[in-house]
C-alpha cells in the first residue's frame, strides 16, 4: 500500500482536475515541410548505399559474431540513419566548387599494414565497400566516416541494452534478448573494432582524434546515467551527509548534470562527427564553419535527447520501439520532465526519490505529478531552444537544397513521434 503522504499527494492530484494532462508534445511547429527540401528524400540513394557498405564492413569468419554484429542492421525497423544523414547533410552543405569530385575511393579500403598480417586470423576480412555516384559533392572520406558513425552508434546501443536489460529495442527483441548478454557485448566491441580501423584510414589524425573521444564521451555518458539522478551532484563543501538529507530537495544543478549527460550520450557523437565532416572536406581552412557545424551538431543531439525522454512520457512502447511508459523512473533516471515535475512539487517528488520509489504506488504517483506538472511543456520548450540554436549556426552555410534540408531536419527531431 502507499504511504498516508502519498495517498494524500495522489488525492489531491486526481481532484484538481476532472480531465488528465495532456501527453502529447505540443504542435507548434507552423513550418511547412513541403515547401523545403526533404533530407531523407534528397539523400536515398546515398542512405541505400551506406546500408550496403555497413554490411560489408562487418564481415567476419565466425558465423554466430556475423549474425548478432548484422542483427540491429539486418531489422526491418532499422532507424532513421539520423547521425549518418546530418554528416552527408553536412558534407554537402559544406562543399565547395573546388571539391575534389575525383578523390581515389580505393584509397580508404586499403590496409595501412601489411594485408597477410592484418587479415591472418580473419581471411573473411572485407577489403572493399561499393562505390556510389561520384558526380555528388560528397567525398568518399565523409560517406565512410557516416558508415563509422553508425557502427559507434549501433555498438552503443548494444552495450546499452546489456547495461539496461532492455527487452525490446526498435520494435523487436533485443541482441541480449536473442542471443544473450555475453555475446551481444562481444559483438558491440566488434562493432568498434571494425570502426577504428575504417577510421585509422581517413588518413586525418585530427578527426581520428575526433571520433576517438567520442566512444570515451559514451563510456563516461552511461556511467553518469548509472549513478543516475538520484546520487545528487557533490556539495561544495563535500559534507556527504548534508548532501543526503536535502536529496527531496530540488537542487537546479540537476538540470546541469542531466545536460551533460545528454551531451556524451548523445550530443558528442553528432557534434564531433559533423565537424569531422567539415575536416574532411575542402573547407577546413574555414575555421568559422568547422566551428559552426559542431554547434549545429551539439544543440541537435541536445535537442533528440531531449524529445526522446519526452516520448518515455507520451507514447507506447510499440510506437517509440523500445520501452516508454515512463520507463525511465522505473529504472531510476529522472530527464526533464520529471526534473522540472521536481521543481514544481518539491519535497512531494522528492521524498519519491529519496526512496527511489520503493513503495506501492511511487512509480504511479511519480508519472502522474510529471503529467500533471508543466515538465513535458517546459522539456519541449528547451527542445526548441536548442533547435533555434542549431538553426542559427546554419547561417555559416551558403544557401543549397543541402543548407534547407538541414533546416527541415531539424523541425523533424522537434516533431517527431518514435
Amino acid at each position: 500500500m502507499a504511504s498516508s503522504s502519498s495517498r494524500r499527494v495522489l488525492f489531491r492530484l486526481l481532484s484538481t482536475s476532472t480531465q488528465p494532462a495532456p501527453a502529447k508534445l505540443p504542435q507548434s511547429i507552423t513550418n511547412s515541410l513541403s515547401s523545403i527540401a526533404d533530407p531523407f528524400t534528397l539523400l536515398a540513394d546515398e542512405l541505400s548505399h551506406l546500408k550496403q557498405n555497413i554490411r560489408a564492413l562487418l564481415g567476419s569468419e565466425h558465423s554466430t559474431l556475423n549474425s548478432i554484429a548484422k542483427y540491429y542492421f539486418a531489422s526491418p525497423n532499422q532507424g532513421k540513419h539520423l547521425r549518418p544523414l546530418v554528416i552527408l547533410l553536412i558534407a554537402q552543405a559544406s562543399a565547395t566548387a573546388q571539391h575534389d569530385h575525383h578523390q581515389d575511393f580505393d584509397k580508404i579500403n586499403q590496409p595501412i599494414s601489411r594485408h597477410d598480417v592484418l587479415n591472418d586470423s580473419n581471411p573473411n576480412q572485407p577489403t572493399s565497400t561499393e562505390p556510389v555516384d561520384q558526380s555528388t559533392k560528397i567525398l568518399p572520406t565523409q560517406r565512410r566516416l557516416a558508415e563509422i558513425a553508425e557502427l559507434i552508434h549501433v555498438s552503443s546501443l548494444l552495450h546499452d541494452d546489456v547495461i539496461d536489460q532492455a527487452e525490446t529495442r526498435r520494435g523487436q527483441i533485443s541482441a541480449p534478448r536473442e542471443f544473450g548478454s555475453k555475446l551481444s557485448v562481444l559483438a558491440g566491441d566488434f562493432l568498434l573494432a571494425r570502426a577504428s580501423l575504417a577510421l585509422s584510414r581517413l588518413g586525418n589524425f585530427e578527426v581520428i582524434e575526433l571520433i576517438s573521444s567520442i566512444v570515451s564521451n559514451l563510456v563516461e555518458g552511461e556511467l553518469i546515467q548509472l549513478e543516475s539522478i538520484l546520487n545528487l551532484p557533490s556539495s561544495s563543501t563535500g559534507d556527504s551527509s548534508s548532501t543526503q538529507q536535502s536529496i527531496t530537495t530540488f537542487d537546479d544543478r540537476l538540470f546541469e548534470f542531466y545536460q551533460r549527460k545528454n551531451y556524451l550520450k548523445t550530443a558528442s557523437l553528432i557534434a564531433k562527427t559533423c565537424r569531422a565532416s567539415v575536416l574532411l572536406s575542402n573547407t577546413t581552412s574555414n575555421s568559422h564553419l568547422v566551428e559552426a557545424s559542431y554547434e549545429f551538431g551539439k544543440h541537435l543531439g541536445l535537442a533528440f535527447q531531449i524529445v526522446d525522454d519526452i516520448l518515455d512520457y507520451t507514447i507506447s512502447d510499440q510506437s517509440l520501439g523500445k520501452a516508454a511508459n515512463g520507463s525511465d523512473l522505473k529504472s531510476g533516471l529522472i530527464t526533464g520532465p520529471g526534473l522540472f515535475a521536481w521543481k514544481e512539487f518539491g519535497h512531494e517528488f522528492g521524498d519519491l526519490v529519496h526512496r527511489k520509489f520503493i513503495n506501492p504506488g511511487d512509480l504511479d504517483l511519480a508519472q502522474l505529478m510529471v503529467k500533471k506538472s508543466d515538465g513535458i511543456r517546459k522539456s519541449f520548450h528547451l527542445a526548441k531552444s536548442h533547435i533555434q540554436s542549431s538553426k542559427s549556426h546554419l547561417n555559416a552555410f551558403e544557401d543549397s537544397e543541402s543548407k534547407q534540408a538541414l533546416y527541415s531536419l531539424c523541425d523533424l527531431v522537434l516533431e517527431r513521434s518514435n
